[in-house]
């Protein structure tokens, strides 16, 4: 199988549950991958990377959402799509009981 490589990135806005999730999913893609074991770490290091957007937000419970920027990985081959997410990204914004403030 021939694949091919389309980096890009995304834009989220996600709470604690919701990035736990995304994280989740990605170790599940990781784990469907296995047959092909380049791609099944490439997309494991990825949920590592993302981890740590998990952690900031454990470590900082006064924000509710994060808007962050995600770079995103995709591999085409003919009918094939694999999407996931490729580093731990950019939090641009963070949301409280104050509202969207832009994160230093």
């Amino acid at each position: 199988m021939s694949l091919k490589k389309q980096e890009l990135s995304i834009t989220k806005i996600v709470s604690h549950d919701e990035l736990y999730w995304v994280e989740r999913n990605q170790r599940r893609l990781a784990d469907k991958m296995s047959g092909k074991n380049w791609l099944s770490q490439e997309i494991q290091e990825g949920a590592v990377k993302l981890r740590f957007n998990l952690d900031f937000m454990e470590d900082h419970p006064e924000y509710d959402l994060i808007e962050i920027k995600l770079p995103t990985t995709r591999y085409k081959d003919k009918n094939k799509l694999i999407e996931f997410i490729s580093d731990k990204g950019v939090i641009t914004k963070v949301h409280s009981e104050n509202g969207w403030g832009k994160f230093k």
